[in-house]
């Protein structure tokens, strides 16, 4: 991580995490999808949910031994995240 205007910091870090119970509850959209390649392809469901600093997506990995969803990663468009580097309010 760095502490360039580009980079991501801790602070984006914290964010995600906060907004991820929204982001899974309150999506605007699901897509079911795979995760991973070939024969290592997992079950996942991709949650999209515009917020008012941009486009979160969120990708949950269907574990089907324990029956259970587990985040494998949850992020902002590129766009939407450069406009937040910048200060400015998308919304």
């Amino acid at each position: 991580m760095s502490d360039g205007k580009k980079s991501f910091i801790q602070s984006d870090v914290v964010d995600y995490i906060k907004a991820l119970p929204t982001v899974i509850t309150e999506f605007d959209s699901v897509q079911f999808t795979y995760y991973g390649q070939d024969a290592n392809k997992l079950r996942a469901f991709r949650f999209v949910k515009t917020m008012s600093d941009g486009k979160h997506i969120a990708l949950e990995v269907v574990s089907q031994k324990a029956r259970a969803l587990r985040t494998q990663t949850v992020f902002m468009t590129q766009e939407d995240y450069a406009i937040k580097k910048r200060g400015a309010n998308i919304l």
